[in-house]
């Protein structure tokens, strides 16, 4: 019953809007004119007043309190045609084709249901091919639903929608906005960059042309409207006294939006002076400095930055320049990309390659499964692999390669000889690339335990059995023996650093009780070892390491937290940074996303639920500690870029 008085209620105030709009068209009893285009309209203020902001200001303006005519510049005849029927009769008036006039005059007169009828609309057609169309009308005429409905559909369809003369129109912050939004989806980073070039050129060419010209003296006389000019203002086109409702308020003017979002013509005048600006060439490069400041700069693909270092730009814009050489010597020097990824080296949410961390599963059977920890969505995905049979598997990665070193007995090796099987093994090296694996070669390895690193696109394969040292060109399939290791005895741990492999070898101390740990580096381009002056005073093992891009650290299964660092004399020192935890945590490694440190370790319920577990350290945000019930401290750890 409830419901049913509810429709009647509706039906009866349908019935009082229809009657009180008939008989309000009739003009009867009408106390303000409006001038529009020439056009007269006999109105009423107590409607006017309802509906629009606008008039309500002027009304209830002391200025304007024996005023009857109104004229609006603004607002086009056909335009207020349509509003004013709306007004008496509440029916639909919004089309494709008025759509963003209207806006416009919701905006300029604050007339919310015109303003709400507009944002349904624009809900019900918004697409790719009118998206940008859409978001510069809101954001000309101030509607923030306008531009939020529209924004994700700017974001998805960035890639055929840059090169619209829309797109041109964007403003500089808008297009910032758009550049450094981590949702944005496009093919490749290369079109980021052809965008924005495009948008500069265009917009530090054709900015004058587009500024209106500005009259100082009109300009003065609209911004400085006082109390006495308001009572008194000849109208040439009416020949006697009026005002109006845009000269009986202060600071505005008949070019502005609503009263509520104006403002002073003095800054219209200085926003006109900046754009001007833009057109010399410091301004441009300042411009295209700024939105390269938003680029995933060394995303941008090899082929293209040997197009963009010959652009005009490069040539005349120093700063701009360092940018391109920057993302070429990343391109140049592979060791910078292989274990952090800064902010202008992570892929967009929405890019077909996920960042993440692969481990190497030792399962019951003689297998291993890789499995991938895609860091960002914090899920685990599985490899596929064909690698069976094995008893130890290791991965590496160079760039986008993932490469497997397993030992498994050999086709040859498994002849019978003498009614026994040889006991001699090999090292099969296979290659992961876009999801698919291939064989690279075998290499003849007798040592159980080995250990890999790459440097400059190389992988150098440590085997303290025979202090056996070897050199291996993935491209090339070219394996070269370096000189011996330092030790025959096993190694705590290995690292890159620079262009130089660390070697740590930790040798307990049982008459003080202490451990020592002795640092050999070896200089991979004069194929020497040497050993660090001092020896460490903590162990080694357990220990794991990682870099950003200004320093390299190790950190302890204690928790002990070191930077490498390298005095003027080229001496190598061990600077504690801090201790992260209390408790020993069996580690697998660590890398750097953005800001962010990822630790990865055993699972380990006594330093998980710890309450001493620092959460940031000195150089970096936030630090994630990530488990996993499968890992052992024997999982093999390698960061990659999946697909």
């Amino acid at each position: 019953m409830e419901s049913e008085d509810q429709i009647i209620k509706s039906n009866v105030a349908l019935d009082i809007v229809q009657s009180l709009g008939q008989y309000l068209k009739t003009q009867n009893l009408y106390d303000a004119v409006v001038l529009v285009g020439g056009t007269e309209f006999r109105c009423h203020k107590l409607l006017l007043a309802a509906h629009c902001g606008y008039f309500r200001t002027a009304f209830e303006t002391k200025l304007n309190e024996n005023v009857n005519k109104y004229p609006l510049k603004e607002i086009s005849l056909e335009v207020f045609k349509l509003i004013y029927r709306a007004m008496h009769t509440g029916c639909s008036i919004v089309t494709r084709d008025n759509v963003i006039n209207m806006l416009k005059a919701a905006d300029y007169l604050n007339i919310p249901f015109l303003e709400n009828e507009c944002i349904r609309f624009i809900n019900r057609v918004k697409s790719s091919e009118n998206c940008l169309e859409f978001y510069i009308a809101g954001t000309k005429y101030n509607s923030e639903k306008v531009k939020s409905m529209v924004w994700p559909i700017i974001l998805k369809h960035f890639h055929s929608i840059h090169l619209t003369k829309h797109f041109l129109d964007l403003s500089q912050d808008d297009l910032s906005k758009l550049l450094q939004n981590e949702n944005l989806v496009t093919k490749s980073e290369d079109y980021v960059v052809k965008a924005i070039l495009l948008w500069v050129k265009y917009n530090t060419q054709e900015m004058k042309k587009k500024i209106r010209p500005i009259n100082p003296i009109e300009d003065k006389g609209r911004a400085q409207t006082s109390s006495d000019e308001g009572r008194a203002q000849t109208s040439s086109d009416e020949g006697r006294a009026q005002t109006s409702p845009d000269e009986g308020r202060a600071q505005t003017s008949s070019d502005e939006p609503a009263s509520k979002r104006r403002k002073v013509q003095s800054q219209f005048i200085r926003a006109n002076d900046d754009m001007g600006d833009r057109t010399n060439r410091g301004n441009r490069e300042q411009i295209l400095v700024a939105l390269f400041e938003h680029v995933k700069l060394f995303l941008i693909s090899e082929k293209y930055l040997e197009k963009l270092i010959k652009h005009p730009f490069v040539q005349e814009y120093s700063h701009f320049k360092d940018f391109i050489i920057k993302a070429l010597s990343r391109r140049v020097f592979i060791n910078q990309r292989d274990v952090y990824w800064p902010a202008n080296a992570t892929h967009r949410k929405c890019s077909t390659y996920q960042h993440s961390v692969l481990f190497a599963f030792k399962k019951r059977t003689s297998s291993f499964e890789i499995k991938a920890h895609l860091i960002e969505s914090n899920r685990w995905s599985v490899i596929p692999n064909h690698l069976s049979k094995m008893t130890t598997l290791k991965l590496a990665t160079i760039d986008t390669s993932l490469y497997a070193f397993s030992r498994r007995p050999s086709a040859a090796q498994r002849e019978m000889e003498g009614g026994q099987r040889s006991r001699k093994r090999s090292i099969f090296i296979s290659k992961y690339v876009n999801g698919e694996w291939s064989e690279v070669m075998p290499l003849n390895e007798s040592s159980k335990k080995f250990s890999v690193v790459t440097v400059d696109g190389f992988l150098y394969i440590l085997s303290p059995f025979g202090k056996k040292f070897q050199k291996l060109d993935p491209s090339l399939r070219n394996v070269r023996n370096l000189k011996d290791l330092p030790y025959r005895k096993p190694i705590s741990h290995v690292m890159r650093y620079a262009d130089s492999i660390l070697v740590f070898y930790s040798e307990p101390e049982p008459l003080i009780g202490m451990t020592n740990t002795l640092v050999f580096s070896y200089n991979t381009h004069k194929n020497m070892w040497s050993r660090l002056d001092h020896n460490l005073s903590f162990t080694a093992s357990g220990m794991t390491s990682f870099k950003d891009e200004l320093n390299t650290y190790v950190i302890q299964s204690c928790g002990r937290m070191w930077k490498i660092v390298k005095t003027a004399a080229g001496i190598l020192e061990f600077d504690q940074v801090e201790r992260l935890w209390q408790t020993d945590w069996p580690l697998h490694g660590v890398v750097v996303l953005m800001d962010e440190l990822y630790i990865y370790g055993v699972r380990s319920p006594i330093h998980q639920n710890s309450s001493e577990l620092k959460k940031e350290v000195q150089g970096f945000r936030k630090i994630n500690y990530i488990y996993h019930n499968n890992c052992t401290e024997n999982s093999t750890f390698a960061p990659f870029i999946v697909s």
